[in-house]
């Protein structure tokens, strides 16, 4: 006696629209589904399935269950009809993408605050109904809603408390390093300080703010992010994909020049290759803001010296015009005095989240205020 056997497949559909989410559920409530006349059963070329009992008799492998006069295990009963797969049988299973829903929901959001007479009043009300909808949870939505919100409200909205919980939990972290407005980082920074916040401490992930912006291109933010204290992290993985042989990068392989070092060059590497007027004037507010001694010939040949085709006595001095400070001479060994004292005040201040505003409250000349902010 031959027997009939029948292949199943697995197939994982994910509905990106949410016209495709109500013809394909499973279970539709009729109240809802004659709403939309172009997703009713009628526009189908098959009906739309409104009980459970329907959708068990429809839906393979219980259509053939049904059939041939078949029953399953409670177990097995239960597995179909939440459409999980087991290990000996694959069913078909569809889910629903989160973006189904942000991005219908989002652009409402923003459009109701953008048209609010009073703004801030109607993010404040929206703000934990975002929440409860958890469009912060999908990084993607939670940057495109803080950006387009935080245009609305700069400059006018003066609530350091809303404005920082806001930016904080919108994923204003992930927002710096893709999107480069260093006046929309300095507003956000400076209510996020008032409120006492560190951005990159807070945040559910540790971020290298400052060489994240560096990698991906928004080095404009890092003159912002440098004068309201965010602290430089010397963390190597954002600058171990540079085109180096892997041999003379990889940190346990450095004998001869110390972590710090060796990830300074590195960033300065970066620099060099990408080079844009940007990017080196972050270097040099950079190396304006750390105690650490310029870097000298050798180190840089440490780096550039792999490559035989750079002259390197021009990257030594591109160097030195771009970071090395006139009233200092050349690869002072410590650094100056009078910059040692900056980079102390300016942490003692820090560690109070008194930067940059608290500069000016020391009552010292003009040019030792400037001095303090960076901006000489």
């Amino acid at each position: 006696m031959e027997s009939d056997s029948v292949g199943l497949e697995f197939q994982h559909v994910e509905l990106d629209a949410a016209h495709d989410v109500l013809i394909y559920s499973f279970i539709v409530q009729k109240s809802v589904a004659h709403l939309d006349l172009s997703s009713c059963e009628y526009s189908l070329r098959m009906r739309s399935i409104f009980t459970e009992e329907g959708f068990r008799k429809t839906f393979i492998p219980r259509e053939i269950l049904y059939r041939l006069h078949l029953d399953l295990p409670r177990n097995t009963e239960r597995r179909i009809r939440v459409v999980i797969p087991d290990a000996d049988n694959q069913y078909e299973t569809m889910s629903v993408s989160e973006c189904v829903y942000n991005c219908g929901f989002a652009p409402l959001i923003e459009n109701s605050i953008r048209n609010a007479e009073d703004k801030v009043e109607k993010l404040r009300r929206y703000f934990n109904i975002m929440k409860l909808l958890k469009l912060h949870e999908d990084v993607r939505t939670a940057v495109s809603l803080f950006d387009s919100i935080i245009q609305i409200l700069y400059p006018d909205c003066t609530d350091s408390e809303l404005i920082a919980e806001f930016a904080l939990t919108f994923h204003f972290p992930f927002w710096i390093f893709d999107h480069e407005n260093p006046k929309l980082v300095g507003y956000v920074l400076h209510h996020v300080r008032r409120m006492r916040h560190n951005v990159w401490r807070t945040h559910q992930r540790r971020i290298d703010l400052v060489n994240a912006c560096m990698i991906s291109g928004t080095t404009g933010n890092v003159r912002k992010l440098l004068e309201y204290g965010t602290v430089l992290p010397f963390e190597f993985p954002l600058y171990l994909l540079l085109p180096l042989p892997q041999d003379n990068i990889l940190p346990h392989g450095v004998t001869s020049i110390p972590r710090r070092r060796f990830f300074l060059l590195l960033q300065y590497f970066w620099v060099f290759m990408t080079s844009t007027d940007n990017s080196w004037e972050a270097l040099c507010f950079i190396w304006r803001s750390i105690p650490d001694p310029y870097l000298n010939y050798d180190e840089i040949n440490f780096i550039f010296g792999l490559f035989t085709s750079i002259n390197l006595q021009a990257i030594v001095d591109r160097y030195k015009n771009a970071v090395v400070e006139e009233s200092e001479s050349d690869y002072v060994v410590p650094r100056a005095l009078k910059h040692l004292c900056r980079v102390t005040v300016r942490s003692i201040l820090n560690r109070s989240y008194q930067l940059p505003d608290g500069i000016g409250q020391l009552e010292m000349p003009s040019s030792l205020v400037t001095y303090l902010k960076l901006e000489s």
